[in-house]
């Protein structure tokens, strides 16, 4: 083997060892490419005026890459999540986007029937998304945006996770050995970010938490250098807030996490 051609191999590996060392082994926020079927419908009615128009878009995702209980106790539980019933799995996807879509479009009508001259259009987004994996559970993102002919629309972001053993649904104390710390944390971060000192009256600077005391919500995700809570819109400040999103640095929980979920 020449020296040109033994130089390049060492530093194809010394670039290729590099990449492993920056990017968390156990999260990938890259899953199979047969890892879900997905269903992508839009419809627009034909509007009546500028301001009289219907519009809805799902793009919705159903896992089918794992054992198949597995996937239908992730697939129950994200078109429960959804479609706000008891879903039957036997059911398409497809068909449930048709059935949603028509139980609005007729709402829709009905109101423009009874309010013509207040009523100016639906409007209705739903996205799922697979955002990171690793050997023992999976998250997805859920977006929504929901306008009804009121003052503004709404958007929600929804964060959740599934463990792939069971395929039941996770929460904080699945991956927490203990909330304290991570509230702590989290209220420090939060209070830093609205400029709020360590003593300053919640509900005075605004804010809804209950009993006037700072809480963690079940909304949060993993990234590679953090976790992050997203409190939505009206959750514990007015609309003209927007979203709240607080960004806990990995390291500072680190020792706090279930070893056996990032394994």
């Amino acid at each position: 083997m020449n020296k040109i051609k033994l130089i390049t191999i060492l530093f194809s590996l010394i670039i290729l060892y590099s990449s492993c060392e920056n990017r968390p082994s156990t999260i990938s926020e890259k899953g199979p490419q047969n890892l879900f079927d997905s269903v992508n419908y839009s419809f627009e009615d034909e509007r009546k005026d500028s301001n009289s128009y219907f519009k809805m878009n799902y793009s919705l995702l159903d896992v089918i890459g794992f054992e198949k209980k597995i996937n239908d106790s992730i697939n129950t539980d994200l078109r429960s999540f959804v479609f706000e019933v008891e879903p039957n799995l036997s059911i398409p996807l497809k068909q449930l986007v048709m059935e949603s879509k028509t139980s609005l479009l007729n709402e829709y009508q009905t109101q423009l029937k009874d309010f013509p001259e207040n009523y100016n259009g639906y409007d209705h987004d739903i996205k799922q998304r697979f955002i990171l994996q690793n050997e023992n559970f999976i998250s997805f993102e859920v977006e929504r945006y929901s306008f009804s002919a009121g003052a503004h629309g709404m958007g929600w972001t929804d964060f959740i996770h599934h463990d792939l053993k069971t395929g039941k649904r996770l929460y904080l104390n699945d991956f927490f050995k203990s909330i304290d710390k991570l509230m702590k944390l989290t209220e420090s971060s939060f209070r830093k970010q609205m400029e709020l000192k360590e003593n300053d009256d919640l509900e005075k600077s605004g804010f809804w938490f209950t009993n006037n005391k700072f809480h963690i919500n079940e909304n949060f995700c993993f990234r590679n250098d953090s976790i992050e809570f997203i409190y939505n819109q009206y959750e514990i400040a007015p609309f003209s807030m927007g979203p709240i999103l607080i960004k806990i640095p990995s390291k500072g929980v680190k020792s706090d996490l279930v070893e056996a979920k990032f394994n």
